[in-house]
């Protein structure tokens, strides 16, 4: 058969793109660098502080407590209903989430964090990451 003939118009895919909120508001609440500080290789493989899970876990960024995601048992919604605590990072992707937007965000503010995330989860690519090429385009906007 022709791979041309199995070929799929992407309009015809029903897909869709996730563009992170730029202007989250509660971003002003975290400290980046204590926030980065506390991300290191044993935090990304600690397991939910409620249940023990170990798959798809997320980092509160206000206390640095782990949860797991709304896909186990949902610990990290839980804990920001009972805590308020709005913005989390999740271990599986390295996005942001913030529950008061209800929306992935991302900001300059967040680009160490993610750097130093990629480094850890990812190092056979690092240099190589989004959130690599992210900082550079940036770092080379503010010269």
């Amino acid at each position: 058969m022709n791979s041309a003939s199995n070929y799929i118009p992407p309009d015809s895919l029903n897909l869709f793109t996730v563009v992170p909120k730029e202007d989250c508001l509660h971003e002003d609440l975290l400290n980046f660098q204590t926030v980065t500080s506390h991300l290191n290789k044993d935090k990304l493989e600690d397991p939910c502080k409620d249940c023990s899970a170990t798959h798809e876990n997320w980092m509160c960024l206000l206390c640095y407590d782990v949860f797991c995601s709304r896909y186990s048992n949902s610990h990290m919604v839980k804990h920001n209903e009972t805590t308020g605590h709005q913005i989390a990072q999740s271990f599986a992707d390295g996005s942001f989430w913030c529950y008061s937007c209800d929306s992935y965000v991302y900001s300059k503010n967040f680009h160490a964090l993610a750097l130093k995330f990629s480094n850890i989860k990812f190092p056979e690519s690092s240099g190589n990451t989004i959130a690599v090429q992210t900082l550079a385009k940036e770092l080379q906007r503010d010269d």
